[in-house]
């Protein structure tokens, strides 16, 4: 499912204008974006906590020439499922 077929889906199932859809979704969007990139967690209770992680910088391999390359740090996000979503999806 794309962005587009989630907006739709959501006027189906809420009788919301189209437009406000779009507001809401980007909004949700921009917020969890900014959170996170101010160093904060999502916690979104029994469907999933989005937190960034610290990555160091690493020595790695240029697959194709085997040359060392220098990998720099940087900031990663991470999902993980709550509860009632793992056990919605299995069943």
């Amino acid at each position: 499912m794309n962005r587009t077929e989630l907006e739709a889906t959501i006027c189906e199932s809420t009788k919301v204008n189209k437009d406000v859809v779009a507001d809401v979704v980007q909004s949700l969007i921009d917020t969890i974006s900014d959170t996170l990139r101010s160093g904060n967690d999502v916690k979104l209770t029994g469907f999933a906590t989005i937190k960034v992680k610290d990555c160091a910088s690493r020595v790695g391999k240029n697959p194709k020439t085997g040359e060392a390359i220098d990998i720099p740090e940087r900031r990663k996000v991470t999902i993980k499922a709550g509860k009632r979503l793992e056990s919605y999806i299995n069943g």
